[in-house]
Parts: C-alpha cells; sequence; structure tokens
C-alpha cells in the first residue's frame, strides 16, 4: 500500500511520510524494508522499545484473562498498578484515565472540584505557563501556553492565564482570590526542553502553600524515569499536591493518569453513608468492622449513641479517621452531650454529625423544629462549639414507616396508590428538615431525590 492510499480514508491533521510495520528495540521498520533509529521513543512513549518480549507476555497473559470491564468494579492489575503508581509517585489516590490529556482534564477538573468544596463561590481560576504544550482537547488547550494551538478552537474553557516560566514573580501577579491552582511541565518539552529552577519550583511551592493554590505537575513526558528519577519533581525534593502522568506509563497502551493527595482526591471521593441495624449491641460490634474495611474512603459512620458510642467512635473517628454520626433524642442536651462525651474520647470536633432525628411530616415535627431551632442559636450565638456540628437527618427511616405511607391503597382508598403517599411524606419532611436547619437529608425513592434536588439548586 502505498502513501497516497494510506491517507485516503483519515482526516488530515499530520503529514504522514511513511507507513511503518514494525519494530524492533530502538529500530522501526517500514513497509518497505527500510530500517528507522527512533530518536523520539514514539513521541516519549516506547520506553522499553519496540517488541520488548516479557512487555509482550504480560499484556498476551492479560488478554487471555480480561480485556476490559467497567469501571465501577475493581480489577487486579488496577489495584497493583494504582499501588505501584502511588509509591513511585509518593501521591495517595490514583485515577486513571486513557491518554495523558484526558489526565490533564482530570487534574483540571479536580482542582476546580476542590476549589468548589472549600468555596462554593470560587471562579476555580487556573494560571498556567507560557510556551506550554497540556494536550488538544478543549480543557487541555485551554492551558496551552501555545496561541497559535489555541486560536483555532476558541472559546476555549475560562478563567486561565499565563504566567512565564522559571519567573515566580509573572505567576504572583496573576493570582487572585479566585486562583485554585497553578499548571506546569516539571521540564518543558514542546516549548524547547527547558527544566524549571530549583528556585522557581521551591517557590511555586511555598507561595502555593501560604495562598492555598493547589500545584498542579505534568509529567507525561519528563516523568516515567526519562530524568534519572522516576518523576522529574522527585529532583527538587518538592510534592505536587497533583500530578499527571502517560505515555510510558503504558509504553504503547492507551493509558495515563492522575494522581493526588489524600485531602485533594477527598473533593471526589463519593461518600458513603453506613446506618447501622438500629440494635446498639450489634451496632457497636458491626460498625467498627465496617469503618476497618472502609479505612481510606470519604465514610461516615451513623448510629454512635450513648450506649456506643466508644466502641464506634474509637473505631471510625479515631483509628479510621473517619466521620462519626452522633445519633440522639430530639433533646438538645443529649445531643449536645454525646458530643462532648465523643470529643472527650479524642475523637475531632470537625469529624461529628450530629444525628438528631426527625418526624414525618405531622408527627410532632414542631417538636423537631424548636429542637433544631435551639441548637442553631446555641451554636451561632453563644458560640457554642459543642453544638457547630453539621446535622444530618435520616428522613427515609422516619416517613416510609408511618401509617399514610404503608397503609394498603385497598384499607385507604381515599388516600390514594401508597408509592405516591409515600414520596409525598418523604419531600414534605425532608424539605421541612432542611428548611429547619439541617444540612444534609438521607432520602430512600428517586423521585423524593430528584425533587428535593430541584429545591436545592432552587434556592442555592
Amino acid at each position: 500500500m502505498n502513501l497516497q492510499e494510506a491517507d485516503r480514508h483519515f482526516i488530515h491533521t499530520y503529514n504522514r511520510s511513511v507507513i511503518f510495520e514494525k519494530g524492533e528495540g530502538m529500530y522501526l521498520f517500514d513497509n518497505e524494508g527500510n530500517k528507522y533509529l527512533d530518536m523520539g521513543a514514539g513521541i516519549a512513549v516506547s520506553a522499553l522499545g519496540y517488541s520488548n518480549d516479557e512487555y509482550k507476555q504480560a499484556l498476551k497473559d492479560q488478554i487471555d484473562k480480561l480485556i476490559h470491564v467497567s469501571n465501577l468494579y475493581f480489577t487486579e492489575p488496577s489495584i497493583k498498578a494504582a499501588e505501584y503508581l502511588s509509591k513511585a509517585s509518593g501521591m495517595d489516590k490514583v485515577f486513571f484515565t486513557n491518554s495523558g490529556t484526558e489526565a490533564i482534564e482530570g487534574a483540571i477538573k479536580l482542582a476546580r472540584k476542590y476549589a468548589y468544596n472549600k468555596d462554593k463561590n470560587s471562579k476555580g481560576e487556573i494560571i498556567a505557563m507560557n510556551h506550554s504544550f497540556h494536550g488538544r482537547s478543549m480543557g487541555a488547550l485551554s492551558v496551552t501556553g501555545t496561541k497559535h494551538y489555541r486560536e483555532p478552537f476558541e472559546p476555549l474553557i475560562g478563567g486561565v492565564s499565563f504566567a512565564n516560566y522559571n519567573d515566580l514573580e509573572s505567576v504572583k501577579k496573576l493570582a487572585t482570590k479566585d486562583t485554585c491552582a497553578v499548571i506546569l511541565e516539571t521540564l518543558q518539552g514542546e516549548g524547547g526542553i527547558y527544566p524549571a529552577t530549583d528556585e522557581f519550583i521551591h517557590g511555586l511551592r511555598k507561595f502555593c502553600d501560604e495562598n492555598d493554590i493547589l500545584l498542579i505537575f505534568d509529567e507525561i513526558q519528563c516523568g516515567m524515569g526519562r530524568t534519572g528519577k522516576m518523576f522529574t519533581y522527585q529532583h527538587y525534593g518538592v510534592k505536587p499536591d497533583i500530578m499527571t502522568s502517560a505515555k510510558a506509563l503504558g509504553c504503547g497502551v492507551p493509558v495515563g493518569a492522575f494522581a493526588a493527595t489524600k485531602e485533594v482526591a477527598d473533593a471526589i471521593d463519593a461518600p458513603l453513608v453506613v446506618e447501622g441495624c438500629k440494635n446498639v449491641e450489634k451496632d457497636a460490634e458491626l460498625l467498627p468492622k465496617v469503618a476497618e474495611a472502609l479505612q481510606g474512603r470519604n465514610v461516615l459512620i451513623l448510629s454512635e449513641k450513648e450506649e456506643n458510642y466508644k466502641a464506634i467512635g474509637a473505631a471510625a473517628g479515631l483509628a479510621y479517621d473517619q466521620i462519626v454520626g452522633a445519633e440522639s433524642a430530639v433533646d438538645i442536651n443529649l445531643a449536645k452531650q454525646l458530643n462532648v462525651v465523643t470529643t472527650q474520647l479524642g475523637v475531632n470536633a470537625q469529624k461529628i454529625v450530629m444525628n438528631i432525628g426527625s418526624a414525618a411530616a405531622g408527627y410532632g415535627y414542631e417538636y423537631v423544629v424548636s429542637t433544631m431551632d435551639r441548637i442553631k442559636g446555641a451554636a451561632l450565638s453563644q458560640n457554642d462549639n459543642m453544638l457547630q456540628m453539621p446535622i444530618i437527618t435520616p428522613v427515609s427511616a422516619e416517613t416510609w414507616g408511618v401509617k399514610e405511607a404503608t397503609a394498603s391503597e385497598a384499607d385507604m382508598p381515599e388516600w390514594g396508590p401508597e408509592e405516591e403517599r409515600g414520596i409525598d411524606m418523604e419531600v414534605m419532611t425532608a424539605a421541612a428538615d432542611l428548611a429547619a436547619g439541617s444540612d444534609a437529608v438521607i432520602l430512600r425513592h428517586p423521585e423524593s431525590v430528584k425533587t428535593i434536588s430541584k429545591l436545592i439548586k432552587a434556592l442555592a
């Protein structure tokens, strides 16, 4: 096949001049038998060269087992890869992608999500570097500091400004209260093979720490051992908040990754709420084991009560640094006392969420509202730090057990369909709880979730 025939069905994005057929070691061979020395290692991809026997065998063995599975599930290779990458990079958490460009997209989104979690009004502004290259997707192009790459695709994502590489003062001049991240290649590749100076890297780290700005290192091209250490930033003794990797990470297999510190990664960690079985003795036995099994996850362990707080608090709040749900009767004094003894146990007050119960609409709800008002009043006006914890309300447990939700349509035909009644009770109770001061509600029915989500967005 000649070049004209080869190009017939491709969108013309590159001026391709050769058809390669195979590779061996550092050499490539075209379809006419010509031999080429690959000085670029497949644009920094083929770190093991071509046709590496050990690499080929590993791929073949895995293909025989499993090629793809949804990322809703674990696979043993992905678990090992995440472990190895975390250890090699010094980062805590890893998210795998299909490319370096996707890794940059993920890093940008993670930085903005982290800023959003801190301040819902954050504009998520990012400072990138002139002459940088981070990829060709819309997000990656937005932080690429080469004008002729960006112009044909504008408007790109906003909130990006460009500083001069190795010029700390130019970064400082661009920083605002809305700056959430600084992104740079630790060694600029396409910009001319320029390494960052020691003063620049250390100055950036200090400036970012002082201003609560995330530092993102793009190690897609310069990482994976190309500078003598696994990642270039390790030469400086400086650790980023987020790093990206690809190219030699897969050695030809389309794989990339972004990794982050635990604090930053938790911004996208889906929260998990575990309520228990409502039996204090069984919960005292069960929930510490749940906390252990879920260590490292963003978890709220509910159902810590006066009778079992030592077991649950010691496990979730101390041993595994998880959030503890202090459950008490609808009483300000009981709620406060449980928070007091939990903190005396050693649990950080910021790791406590109050669960003061609820009541389905119409079932003594006035008392619930008045209690929540008293708690909020004491927390705010009296500066009572033992009542300043967030409040979560397990609405579903209260509403789906009352007779208005459980009575059959045959028994109470005038009340209408059971499911609709349950949804109505759940929505009304949740709305009232949120209005009274609850910070979060637990719902059961998807329609209830949709309705309350719309309400929250409308009021935000």
